[in-house]
């Protein structure tokens, strides 16, 4: 048994607790592009679309978003939250702030969540049913 257990931090321990909660909640981020794409179906095309949301409503949303407004202002201050501070947020603010390294504001202030093959926009909840709506009809 000693071969196949690893003691783990107290720290890893919260944040497994802490994301397994948060699983129950809807999550703060999804991926949203604008895009349009194109599939044959035989011989037959159809085109879906996703309209764009303005970068200015898209960045003063998330400044007025509460679970995105604390991570986008400590971000824009360049430095990471002591673990006291954070035990101070929502579950789903510490869910952002756990993507810490992944998260970036590009230049028209707009947070996103970067990995090596996606960039992803931490998408508010006030569109998240427009996205899903145009994403599924």
């Amino acid at each position: 048994m000693g071969e196949c257990s690893e003691e783990l931090t107290p720290d890893a321990i919260t944040a497994t607790i802490q994301a397994v909660e948060v699983q129950k909640e809807p999550l703060p981020t999804v991926s949203y592009l604008s895009a349009s794409m194109s599939v044959a179906v035989a011989d037959e095309t159809v085109t879906a679309s996703v309209s764009p949301i303005p970068n200015d409503q898209l960045r003063e949303a998330q400044k007025s978003d509460p679970t995105i407004h604390p991570v986008l202002e400590i971000k824009l201050s360049g430095s990471r939250p002591p673990c006291k501070e954070l035990k101070t947020f929502s579950s789903k603010t510490k869910c952002l702030f756990r993507e810490w390294d992944k998260l970036t504001i590009d230049s028209n202030g707009i947070l996103y969540r970067t990995t090596p093959a996606h960039k992803q926009l931490v998408l508010l909840e006030q569109y998240k049913g427009n996205v899903l709506n145009e994403l599924h009809n």
